[in-house]
């Protein structure tokens, strides 16, 4: 699917780089409304637009999704004027574009379980992310494992800067 934008429409000047980064894991860390998950929602749904994607985004518990990850995506769809593009479905909060068949799945990582039934996913976005524990991250790794819908695998992982001492620092920066 062809698609452009205006890039009034971005947060261009912190986050350009984020949207040609094609790394396994693009993070994303900043204060309170530096405009990271909107970043990371609109690299999504741009993705999902492009190409058939299976995209899980997760917090620590699947309750704290509904008024973050999954509002940030609905407004974008909304403000973006794409809602004829998409279903959104309220319950699950789970989104499929119409198009192409592309899905933005939501996950709690409290049971990390769950993800093994989610088939073939090629990529995702953790919220917070420093929520959620070493071992989460490991069971997230085990379950990105899309075959072939995707050009490549990227975690987005985001969050507000911590102490020196958090595991994520650590992973991640040092």
């Amino acid at each position: 699917m062809e698609v452009e934008f205006k890039k009034e429409v971005f947060n261009w000047e912190h986050f350009i780089s984020a949207f040609n980064n094609k790394d396994r894991y693009l993070i994303l860390y900043g204060g309170a409304g530096s405009g990271k998950s909107e970043i990371a929602a609109q690299k999504l749904l741009i993705r999902s637009l492009q190409s058939k994607q299976r995209f899980v985004f997760a917090r620590k518990t699947r309750e704290a999704i509904r008024d973050s990850q999954f509002a940030t995506f609905k407004d974008i769809i909304i403000r973006w004027n794409m809602s004829k593009l998409w279903n959104v479905n309220e319950t699950k909060m789970d989104i499929h574009n119409k198009i192409n068949g592309s899905q933005l799945l939501s996950a709690g990582l409290d049971d990390t379980e769950k993800l093994k039934s989610i088939k073939d996913p090629t990529g995702g976005w953790i919220e917070e992310a420093t929520e959620i524990d070493k071992e989460d991250l490991i069971q997230w790794n085990l379950r990105m494992r899309g075959t072939g819908l995707t050009d490549y695998y990227q975690t987005i992982l985001t969050f507000n800067p911590k102490d020196d001492l958090h595991w994520l620092r650590k992973r991640f920066f040092v």
